[in-house]
């Protein structure tokens, strides 16, 4: 009898622990800057070119183009889980003095991509940046660099997994999946996604150099969830582990070691010399907030 009064009460706690859990990792796990917010004069600082990628269902991704002087690699860049391309100079900065064009693309709802972020549109928004890159920019695979940061570093390493014949990998605060990561927010909270987004299985199928960068004071991302996707990775790979850095400060913790340790990555991935000019339509010069949405 008391089991009887109970097991309703029960399911009704459970049912709402369960919707609380479904908003709360919406919300943890998308925090887009939408447009106006942001530094947009970033742009004019790095000269970015402004292109909009195409989605099949008629929209587009916003992206930027930053040029670098004689590029001996382009690097396909895709963000965190914060923020938009505002928020990417010191990607922009360091790649850009290593002799590295960048595309970096801002997935939808993000920045002036129309639309709202899922985890269902991310796998979808990455593949149309790299057909992107490789079509209209004319950019060849083996001269392109897949790198993703934190959330980003998912959608990179699927692109290497489905497109082996790019140059190499960059990883920066990685997680094994998305589930790993929300389980880390609540009890039970990865199992409500819609997918999981395994990032183990892509590392493991692509057999290209590969360069995974952590922190060991990251907040969210523990430098254990990280490692276990250096583990899972195919040889050849290299692992470096900055000292209290998180996802947010990486770059500026590793200083110059950064460069350093991308530049062997290139040389490794056969990509130390100036690149042929990539023939093509010419890209949009951004030129401020005349351009709107």
């Amino acid at each position: 009898m008391l089991t009887r009064k109970i097991l309703p009460a029960v399911l009704i706690l459970l049912g709402i622990y369960v919707v609380f859990l479904r908003a709360e990792t919406s919300a943890w796990l998308f925090h887009p800057a939408v447009y106006p917010e942001g530094d947009w004069a970033t742009a004019r600082i790095y000269h970015a070119q402004e292109h909009h990628v195409p989605l099949a269902d008629g929209q587009y991704l916003d992206a930027w183009l930053i040029p670098s002087f004689q590029p001996a690699r382009t690097v396909l860049f895709f963000h965190g889980r914060r923020g938009n391309l505002t928020d990417l100079s010191t990607h922009y900065s360091k790649l850009r003095d290593l002799r590295s064009d960048v595309f970096a693309v801002d997935y939808s709802g993000y920045g002036k991509s129309p639309g709202r972020p899922s985890i269902g549109a991310l796998y979808r928004d990455g593949e149309a940046a790299y057909q992107y890159v490789t079509g209209q920019l004319h950019v060849p695979p083996t001269r392109l660099v897949v790198q993703g940061d934190e959330l980003g570093s998912v959608i990179a390493a699927r692109i290497a997994a489905q497109h082996p014949d790019v140059a190499a990998l960059v990883l920066e605060s990685p997680f094994p999946s998305l589930r790993h990561l929300a389980n880390s927010l609540a009890p039970l909270a990865g199992w409500l996604l819609p997918g999981q987004m395994n990032e183990v299985d892509s590392v493991a199928k692509y057999l290209g150099p590969k360069l995974v960068l952590y922190g060991t004071g990251d907040p969210m991302i523990a430098p254990a969830l990280s490692h276990a996707v250096f583990v899972a990775a195919s040889n050849p790979k290299t692992e470096h582990v900055i000292p209290d850095a998180g996802s947010s400060d990486l770059l500026l913790a590793a200083g110059d070691n950064y460069g350093v340790w991308q530049d062997a990555l290139y040389a490794q991935a056969h990509l130390a010399t100036p690149a042929a000019a990539p023939q093509g339509p010419a890209p949009t010069l951004y030129i401020g907030n005349a351009l709107g949405r």
